[in-house]
């Protein structure tokens, strides 16, 4: 598959806050320029909605209307910071599109303080929504700032929570816990029986030799199985094995929280050799990225062997979420083994 001019993740990322931003400022100036020329001096209602011009040279639902150059600061200020987050690389779709709004929001409305009378930060904001019986009037840049900037607060929220949850579950055993010490003492069995049936006859190694192959033995035992797949190898490999593809990027801190946890997976399901356990980097394979539609990462995609999805997981997945994954993946290796079994049955008749 071809993949030139294909943007990389957060290009695309970013292209989507400053469309969403666009979106709302155009929505919110059209708007408010239909509202003037509407209901000019009325009032309309549908409901317990209210359609009223109002004149707002304060901030948000007319609160401190003596203040517009401390708002429209406020407003800037806000806008600057909303800009400042595109240059960063960790943003998911969710959040990228909030911040596109409150851009959005914060520009629709510093067009009203800049450009309408007496404008030079001064202006006054065209307000045209009410909801009774409330008595508030407020405008779709108004709407914007705050819904964006409540999906903000959410998804930082839960990004922490599903950090600080999946940080615990790959925390390791303290160094003198049983469990440690049996893993410890049954690693150095296999590493010694390893090296000694590498070389039955010679004579004992030197301690630096030797800790430098229990080194090598400790990587060699502990590697997790997973292949990574880009562009060019992805849906060739996939072709033929059910597999659980991990799709993420360099950048991405909770790709690096999910890495241990998938590692862990493939180590316990990959011995029997049913599954497949993949990773693809996003950003080095675009291709792959945009025909499957991955749009926030980690993604966790599981396959059956004819290439198809069968069951997608965003985020960061604990470990009884990851296990019930492997769990699918292997009951989709054992009916597609069935039915092969059937149709050569089949064949024989």
């Amino acid at each position: 598959m071809s993949t030139t001019g294909l943007p990389s993740r957060p290009t695309s990322l970013r292209r989507l806050i400053l469309v969403a931003a666009g979106f709302v400022v155009i929505a919110d100036q059209a708007s408010k320029s239909a509202a003037l020329a509407i209901l000019g001096d009325g009032e309309r209602s549908f409901g317990p909605l209210r359609f009223v011009i109002v004149r707002n040279p304060g901030g948000p639902f007319g609160v401190a209307t003596g203040a517009s150059l401390a708002w429209t600061a406020l407003t800037l200020a806000i806008v600057i910071a909303a800009l400042v987050a595109v240059g960063t690389d960790g943003l998911h779709i969710r959040p990228a599109v909030a911040v596109g709004a409150v851009i959005g929001g914060g520009i629709g409305n510093l067009v009203d303080r800049l450009v309408r009378y007496p404008g030079g930060g001064r202006g006054a904001v065209i307000d045209w929504i009410a909801v009774d019986p409330y008595s508030r009037v407020f405008n779709l840049a108004d709407v914007a700032l705050r819904v964006g900037a409540l999906v903000l607060l959410v998804a930082v929220l839960v990004g922490r929570s599903g950090e600080r949850s999946a940080q615990r579950e790959v925390e390791p055993e303290p160094p003198g816990s049983p469990t440690s010490n049996t893993e410890t003492s049954n690693t150095e069995k296999k590493i010694t029986h390893m090296v000694r049936a590498d070389n039955p006859s010679s004579s004992p190694s030197p301690r630096r030799s030797f800790l430098a192959r229990l080194r090598r033995g400790a990587a060699t035992l502990e590697a997790a199985p997973v292949v990574d797949l880009d562009d060019e190898s992805f849906f060739d490999a996939i072709e033929g094995r059910v597999t659980v593809a991990d799709f993420w990027a360099p950048w991405c801190e909770p790709c690096k929280v999910l890495n241990p946890l998938f590692d862990d997976l493939a180590r316990s399901h990959s011995a029997e050799g049913e599954l497949q356990f993949a990773r693809v980097d996003v950003d080095a394979s675009p291709g792959v990225a945009t025909a499957l539609d991955i749009m926030s990462i980690p993604t966790l995609i599981v396959f059956d062997r004819f290439g198809r999805e069968i069951e997608r997981e965003i985020g960061v997945p604990g470990k009884r979420r990851l296990e019930h994954l492997a769990r699918d993946a292997r009951s989709a290796a054992a009916l597609d083994e069935t039915s092969e079994e059937a149709s050569d049955e089949r064949g024989m008749r």
